[in-house]
Order: structure tokens, then sequence, then C-alpha cells
């Protein structure tokens, strides 16, 4: 493997530089992109990606050597030197991150995100629910979901595997007896409760309904089925946002 460079891009966030990985008949095999100087002692890698079929192990060693190089020779050029090689604008689901392992381990980013119309949101993204659902153990399940945030809710309404409906639904504040979470025939009692905004976080892929449960005491879900759909239609999922800087 080896690298061809191009020629520097400017964007609003600085310069950035990009590399076409080729293999060893000089066809193209990959690309990866970095910053075009030093972030303080490193050297951050924005982008890499390889053709189906390359091997991630057989492109890192090149790579490494590359970023090294351009490292180096950017450290000369502000008088310093270079710390490490920075690999957290991969994110941690990235196959990179599999073969090689950065010095530079941080948390990953997260937006701040906000919701006007939670269920207008649900409704445009029914093809998508549709669709793992019915790659889940849940395939073809009639049902509903009744979701709280204790001031207000969401009702899924489930057909043959499809969502059919997305509904506002107020969470009754007058429902009698303690039931601990358990199972409930009860149609006024919540399939699951989420407080304040933690739902969006599930519903982002930004935590799993685990985690959720694990960081907030109020978030509880009412039996196995109930689970089962919501780490269907929600599951926890890496998430790249390319910056438009």
């Amino acid at each position: 493997m080896a690298l061809r460079r191009r020629g520097p891009q400017r964007r609003q966030c600085g310069t950035r530089r990009s590399g076409i990985i080729e293999d060893q008949a000089g066809e193209p095999a990959g690309y990866l992109e970095h910053v075009g100087r030093l972030w303080g002692p490193g050297l951050p890698l924005r982008e890499i990606e390889v053709r189906p079929g390359v091997s991630w192990r057989a492109v890192a060693y090149p790579v490494l050597a590359y970023l090294c190089e351009t490292g180096e020779t950017y450290a000369r050029e502000a008088k310093t030197e270079l710390g490490f090689l920075d690999c957290w604008m991969l994110g941690t689901a990235h196959p990179f991150a599999g073969v090689v392992q950065c010095s530079a381990a941080r948390r990953p980013y997260a937006f701040y995100l906000r919701v006007p119309d939670l269920p207008d949101l649900l409704r445009r993204l029914t093809p998508v629910l549709d669709e793992r659902l019915a790659a889940s153990p849940l395939v073809g399940h009639t049902g509903e979901l009744r979701l709280s945030f204790y001031r207000s809710g969401v009702r899924l309404v489930l057909d043959g595997g499809r969502i059919a409906r997305v509904q506002v639904w107020a969470p009754p504040r007058t429902t009698v007896g303690l039931d601990f979470g358990l199972p409930s025939l009860d149609e006024q009692r919540p399939s699951a409760s989420f407080p304040d905004l933690t739902f969006l976080q599930l519903v982002f892929g930004y935590r799993s309904l685990d985690e959720l449960e694990a960081g907030f005491p109020d978030c509880l879900t009412r039996g196995q089925e109930p689970r089962a759909l919501l780490q269907a239609l929600f599951p926890k999922a890496p998430s790249k946002v390319w910056p438009i800087l």
C-alpha cells in the first residue's frame, strides 16, 4: 500500500489535506483526510475509508507511517514536537480503531439536540422503524407502546409489524395504586417512562435502554414486551455527522 497526496483544501475551521491510498498495482484502494497542521501536540485524522475487500490491517501500517512523517514535518515547521496521532474524529466504532490503538483516547463528541414536535418526527421515521422491527425478533408484532414523559407522552400503535399510528398521549394523573413498574393490562398506565428529555437519547441512538435505566432511576420499562420493542425500534448506534464549517 502507498499514499498519494492531494493538495490542501481550505475550510473555515482550517486547512485540511487528503490523500489516496493505493494498492501495489497503483489502483485506488481508499482515501484519508487529516488536518493540515498540528492541533496542540497532535495530528488529527479526520476521515479514512477503504473500498470493499481491502484489509484494514494491510492499510494500517502505511497510513501510520505517512501520518508520522507528515506530523513530524508539521512539527518542524511549527518548531515543536509531534506528541501523538489523534483518531478522535473517527469515532469509537470506526474499523480503523479495531486494528490501531490510538494514544489519544477521549470521550466521543455529542450534539445537544431538541425536537419541537416528537410525534411528527416519529411519523417521519416510521419507514426506518418498520425496517428495524422487520429485522427483529418481534417481526409482524401487533400491539402498542404508551411512552410517558411524565408531563406528556406518545402512543405508538403497531399493526402486523408496522407503525400504524403515532399519537399524542397524555399520561393520566389519576391512576390509583402502586405497581412498581410491573406489567399491567391497565391502558392508563404507560408501557415505559422517561423523565424530561431522556427519551431523545434513545431516539437518536446515543444511549441504549439499559444505559438510560442505569443512569436515571425514573426511566422504567413495564415488562419484557415493551423492553423488546424499544430495543428493536431504538437501538444504540454510532453517528457520524460531517462538519459543514
